[in-house]
């Protein structure tokens, strides 16, 4: 998984409190285009259902209004078992 294999650079942004950067042209724009077009949705709010859909709380740390209120309305994003599965595979494939 992309992440393991960046363990390094993981765990040195986490000892220095760094934010890991979204890449726009990463691995996970196309399933995450594709299932956002699909339920009328942004992109960051299906990664927040996918966060949730995984077990997983997510936090944030947005203080803008508009953004909170899409993250308040992720919560009611289910994603099918298919979503989930396109976005822990094109993750997987890493970038």
């Amino acid at each position: 998984m992309y992440m393991r294999s960046n363990a390094p650079h993981l765990t040195y942004a986490k000892k220095k409190t760094l934010p890991l950067k979204k890449n726009p042209e990463g691995p996970l724009k196309k399933p995450l285009s594709e299932i956002s077009d699909r339920l009328g949705v942004s992109m960051d709010q299906v990664l927040l259902a996918w966060i949730k859909a995984r077990g997983y709380v997510p936090v944030t740390m947005s203080t803008k209004e508009d953004r909170l209120r899409g993250y308040v309305k992720a919560g009611d994003i289910d994603l099918t078992e298919a979503d989930i599965r396109a976005i822990d595979e094109a993750g997987a494939a890493g970038p």
